[in-house]
């Protein structure tokens, strides 16, 4: 992993920004939401919610906006304006809340403008992602990209839960402007001058698909774009619904954990502990495996159907080490279902449509979370954490099974004809 870094120092430095602001940002996340649970009166359960979908809404509402300028902006200026602007925005909140003038309205406004400047920041870096390495090294590049979240997620929640008792609110929202400017400095240190694409029907130099043809109006918003890949439309939204079914597993977790096993703190640290090393492991195990094109479509739907069948067991044999283990199954199958279906976007959609497609695919995958969130959470008293743990595997079983039909679809690389 490390001489991949260092025969990429570009890539080293978009990722290493990368991994600052988002530890950054989900160790503020969990701030403000321990801080409502203090101020929001009788009602912390809807403020947090609230807060939640505020996260989202830019991304679904700006998709089209976010598509084009993602497209047409050089992705180093635009990495580089979302951290200014997010450095700006969580500096001054922060002094705000130092100085006692924090308010849940104020906490709104901030949650919907770094929301917005995220909604730019990861298409840009998936535009970004191809453009910094050869074509041969770009499963390993997205690996690198995919266990970010990961990272962040496991090391901002724990970092975050340890000093937020000590910073508070304000001291949070510093360091949060403190990540986005690590991330500015590396940014600024990526190449000004984009590297040039092959012409259309010529095959790039290191080996990578050629790139098709297109005459889809430039103009026409990300929707609308997904018209020209009737298949790759189809798995962005099988996406969707995997996410639907598979994002509830953080908040069962919990409660299975304490309902079902009747487990302690240590217990839960234990399994999420498991969840994300699976998930890690799965991440930078994916380039071991050598399947490419339509194949990598079919181990992502058998990666699936091995977590609808870990998932499943969980909901059926009640044990701690059994939970444990199903879990690292489950997260590692994702993990390497992840890398090897973003890499193959990144080789099957044309550059000239990117900024769209991973503007439409963040949309998509966002919107499926919080209304996942809010079913299974209220599923969850009614049927309890086993049954949820079964609907979640009938669901992503069933999507396996969808993403396999496409798989074996003749057209599913798109053509000139499906671009024209």
């Amino acid at each position: 992993m490390i001489r991949f870094l260092r025969d990429n120092p570009a890539f080293a430095r978009l990722w290493a920004g990368q991994l600052l602001c988002q530890s950054s940002t989900r160790m503020f996340q969990i701030a403000i939401m321990w801080w409502v649970v203090g101020h929001a009166g009788s009602r912390p359960g809807l403020t947090g919610g609230l807060l939640l979908l505020a996260g989202v809404v830019p991304s679904i509402v700006l998709v089209n906006r976010i598509g084009r300028t993602v497209e047409k902006a050089p992705f180093r200026s635009l990495l580089l304006r979302c951290d200014f602007f997010a450095v700006a925005v969580s500096g001054v909140f922060g002094v705000l809340a130092l100085i006692g003038q924090a308010n849940i309205p104020l906490l709104f406004v901030v949650a919907l403008l770094l929301a917005t400047f995220q909604a730019f920041y990861d298409p840009a870096l998936n535009r970004a992602t191809p453009l910094l390495v050869d074509a041969r090294s770009l499963e390993q590049a997205v690996a690198f990209r995919a266990s970010t979240q990961s990272v962040a997620n496991f090391t901002g929640a724990v970092v975050g839960a340890i000093v937020i008792g000590e910073l508070g609110l304000g001291g949070m929202a510093l360091l949060n402007a403190a990540g986005y400017a690590a991330s500015f400095a590396f940014n600024r240190m990526l190449p000004r001058a984009e590297p040039e694409q092959p012409a259309a029907g010529e095959p790039p130099a290191e080996g990578g698909q050629p790139v098709v043809a297109t005459d889809a109006p430039k103009e026409e918003g990300a929707w609308r774009s997904l018209r020209h890949f009737p298949d790759i439309r189809q798995l962005l939204f099988a996406f969707a619904v995997l996410n639907f079914f598979g994002m509830p597993t953080l908040i069962v977790l919990p409660t299975y954990v304490k309902w079902t096993l009747g487990g302690t703190a240590n217990t839960l640290a234990m399994v999420e502990a498991c969840l994300w090393l699976g998930l890690i492991a799965g991440t930078f195990g994916a380039n071991k495996i050598p399947v490419a094109g339509k194949k990598a479509v079919g181990l992502s739907a058998l990666c699936m159907a091995l977590m609808g069948v870990s998932i499943l067991v969980a909901g059926i044999a009640i044990n701690t080490v059994i939970y444990c283990a199903v879990l690292i199954v489950y997260s590692a199958a994702l993990g390497i279902s992840n890398v090897k279906m973003v890499a193959w976007f990144q080789t099957n959609v044309p550059d000239s449509h990117k900024g769209r497609f991973f503007a439409a695919m963040q949309a998509v995958c966002t919107a499926a979370a919080p209304l996942a969130y809010a079913v299974f959470g209220q599923g969850l008293d009614t049927i309890g954490p086993p049954r949820a743990c079964i609907v979640q595997a009938i669901g992503i079983l069933l999507v396996s099974i969808w993403i396999y039909s496409i798989s074996r679809r003749a057209s599913l690389r798109p053509t000139e004809t499906q671009l024209a």
